[in-house]
């Protein structure tokens, strides 16, 4: 009989490394077989970004170099083919509030589809490019990941879960977070990062002794 286990992640879906640790989690908990309850976290690098976005290269040259911007991007381009992730930066225009995002990352997990929507949010935005800060783009994805296109637009539109996702946020931020992913593998093991699949299976067998 398998042991259950509840993961949290912590994460953001403009974070790069949290696509990776995504990818690595799933990865790590075929190769340890447990039944997972994996729990969302939202947590937002740039909660005071305007919902309209901002222009991606601008806003990540004042964030970074761009000599290692470069050398940072090619090598997460290497790591994601590794997990069957394909970044392409230089499809993105822009950097969005991810407060629409993880609202409906929110709204999935309630659904049973919070795999297929997180997947399908950051692969909108690191593959193929688009604004995931449009709450039609997002309804989209929504839908395609087998949910209610129309329910998920009138949230939207009443503001459901707003508070719900910034209360999130602080609680991630307040509880000593402070780079993503960051993972709560049960009741006492945490890990930093995107670890590799092998180091999480190391993780989480011990979390099931």
């Amino acid at each position: 009989m398998k042991k259950s286990l509840k993961i949290e992640v912590t994460a953001d879906v403009v974070c790069p490394w949290c696509y990776l640790g995504w990818r690595r989690l799933k990865k790590a908990l075929e190769m340890k077989p447990v039944e997972a309850e994996i729990v969302w976290k939202a947590y937002q690098l740039n909660p005071g970004m305007p919902a309209a976005g901002a222009d991606y290269k601008e806003y990540m040259a004042k964030k970074f170099p761009p000599e290692r911007m470069r050398q940072a991007q090619a090598r997460l381009k290497e790591l994601g083919s590794e997990e069957g992730v394909a970044f392409n930066f230089e499809n993105i225009t822009r950097a969005p509030n991810t407060g629409p995002a993880h609202r409906l990352i929110h709204w999935a997990a309630q659904e049973g589809k919070l795999d297929a929507v997180v997947e399908g949010v950051m692969k909108a935005y690191f593959t193929d490019g688009k604004f995931i800060g449009d709450e039609k783009t997002l309804a989209d994805i929504g839908a395609t990941a087998g949910m209610d296109r129309a329910a998920i637009l009138k949230k939207f539109s009443e503001g459901v879960d707003i508070d719900t996702i910034k209360a999130e946020d602080t609680a991630s931020k307040d509880s000593g977070i402070s780079g993503v992913p960051f993972y709560r593998i049960g009741d006492e093991i945490t890990v930093e990062g995107s670890q590799p699949a092998e180091d999480l299976v190391q993780e989480i067998a011990a979390a099931v002794k």
